[in-house]
């Protein structure tokens, strides 16, 4: 039986979504129209091996005509496969199957690009369960092409527009969305993936790489986003965003990692490290943003001891930190509802205890806020 693996099922759009990351519709009102060159591809013999003159153009081609001729490819070659699946007997989608092969020498042509990996292993798949003589070159260059879209994708080189840019507020990252999205694609296909990637210990490959499985690839791949979040949080204005920012990153990573199907040892590391992660950027960032507000309350502070009679009154200057920084967190973003819920809560028990202590110290009757007022002015953080 061909694969039976669908077009649906294998679809993704990597970048934001993960929704079809080509539809099948005509590039007739596109800018820089392919008919031409579709034609082309229409006009090698089925039985050809060296498409020369579409080699020729894919080499010369612009890289917005190579996108359109890509889509276009991927529309004929899910036709094509869909055809062999509907057909039956010894004589089934012979002349389907002679055209698909001619297809996956055009596509391992193209430049690599991570969203053709659908498609190649829909291919790989498929050629896999017809012998034919020139099969075994065809599928040897598919794998070589997977491995190339996986060495690619795991550099997270800046070739994805609008990917590396910082999210505002301390949100989750495009990048890592990104990320994430294909992780679940590789986890939920890596019977196939592992069958091709367990070709270059025969000596297939040309570069030895970090990872023999998918579940090896995924923890080299998700230390990479690690390593670049921490880049690109240093970028924010404030060393409180820039924990927030690891937060909300953090918490959504190990949230689709949680999502994952049990298939590795790996997979519990990976869940304790995230954890783990969530709770040091919960400590850092209630440290950096709110301990230089409960210490205003601290007489002992050097220039306060030192210095008294050229202070404000210690609720006067803890008031005014309280009111400036949860009037500038007020627009950061925890995107996680139970996230932000527990965030708020942690400040808030350590900045009302803190203040409900110094009342009853002083022995202060009148003051500008109740303990709870503090409390419902806190929880209104990270609205972002």
């Amino acid at each position: 039986m061909p694969s039976s693996t669908s077009s649906t099922d294998l679809s993704i759009r990597f970048a934001t979504t993960e929704s079809s990351s080509y539809d099948s519709h005509s590039f007739s009102d596109e800018p820089g129209n392919v008919s031409h060159y579709m034609q082309l591809l229409e006009d090698i013999p089925e039985d050809a091996h060296d498409p020369t003159d579409i080699g020729t153009w894919i080499q010369r081609a612009e890289l917005q005509m190579l996108q359109l001729f890509g889509k276009e490819l991927v529309a004929l070659i899910d036709r094509s496969i869909q055809e062999i699946n509907r057909e039956h007997g010894q004589a089934r989608g012979a002349s389907e199957m002679r055209r698909l092969l001619k297809l996956a020498v055009v596509i391992t042509m193209l430049p690599t690009s991570p969203d053709l990996l659908p498609v190649i292993l829909r291919l790989y798949a498929t050629l896999g369960t017809f012998p034919i003589d020139q099969l075994n070159g065809i599928t040897k260059e598919l794998r070589k092409c997977v491995r190339k879209i996986l060495r690619r994708v795991c550099s997270l080189s800046q070739t994805q527009s609008g990917l590396y840019h910082v999210a505002q507020r301390g949100g989750v990252h495009k990048i890592t969305l990104y990320v994430m999205n294909y992780v679940k694609f590789l986890w939920e296909h890596d019977s196939v993936i592992n069958n091709i990637i367990a070709y270059q210990a025969d000596g297939e490959s040309e570069n030895g790489e970090e990872w023999t499985q998918v579940d090896s690839f995924v923890q080299h791949f998700i230390g990479r986003l690690d390593a670049l979040l921490e880049r690109m949080a240093r970028h924010e204005s404030m060393m409180g965003l820039e924990c927030i920012s690891l937060l909300n990153n953090a918490h959504f990573i190990l949230n689709r990692l949680r999502k994952l199907e049990v298939k590795s040892a790996l997979q519990q590391d990976w869940i304790l490290r995230y954890e783990n992660q969530v709770k040091h950027q919960i400590t850092r960032y209630l440290e950096l943003s709110w301990l230089p507000v409960m210490s205003c309350l601290d007489a002992h502070t050097p220039t306060q001891a030192l210095f008294p009679c050229f202070h404000l009154p210690l609720t006067t200057r803890f008031y005014e930190m309280l009111e400036s920084t949860c009037a500038e967190q007020q627009n950061w973003r925890i995107e996680d509802p139970k996230l932000r819920n527990n965030v708020r809560k942690a400040v808030s028990s350590h900045v009302v205890q803190c203040y409900q202590a110094h009342l009853q110290k002083k022995g202060m009757k009148l003051h500008k806020y109740i303990p709870q007022e503090i409390e419902n002015k806190l929880m209104e953080l990270f609205q972002g």
